[in-house]
């Protein structure tokens, strides 16, 4: 059996090679340029998309940092707020303290100095109510019965 090539298949091999050919030429490179440069575009997106990811995640970071540095900045301020009002308050405490220690001192003062004057003029009071006393005892030279009466006599005199 011998196997004898057919003209037929022969043309069909033919006119696919050159069909082929001509397709590759005219067809194959201009798509595979067209493919290659759609690919470049797509890594060049990727890439950039991948830049202005890192770019984002690096400001995220940094919005987080000065939110932090924000943070201890607001809880050191309002440290301080409080020792400053602690002080406040305690020289305030303070200042009031001494102020009622300063009145109450002067009132003692007052009380003392009001007391002195009620003790001196109550000594002037006795010392003429004494001589007065004294005074109606000579008049009346009389025996102690009657120097009882009276005294008796001057103090109700005195209450009244």
């Amino acid at each position: 059996m011998e196997i004898a090539p057919d003209l037929t298949l022969v043309v069909q091999v033919t006119n696919f090679l050159i069909l082929f050919g001509i397709l590759k030429w005219k067809l194959f490179g201009p798509i595979m340029k067209i493919l290659e440069e759609r690919e470049e575009k797509i890594r060049s997106d990727i890439t950039k998309a991948e830049q202005a990811r890192q770019e984002a995640l690096d400001l995220k970071k940094d919005y987080e940092d000065q939110l932090k540095d924000a943070a201890r900045e607001v809880r050191i301020i309002v440290q301080d707020a409080t020792l400053q009002g602690e002080k406040i308050k305690s020289e305030l405490m303070e200042k009031g303290r001494a102020e009622a220690l300063r009145i109450k001192e002067e009132g003692q003062a007052q009380v003392k100095l009001e007391k002195e004057r009620a003790i001196s003029s109550l000594r002037a009071e006795v010392a003429g109510l004494s001589v007065n006393l004294a005074s109606r005892l000579l008049k009346k030279n009389i025996d102690e019965n009657s120097n009882r009466a009276l005294i008796q006599e001057f103090i109700g005199d005195l209450k009244s």
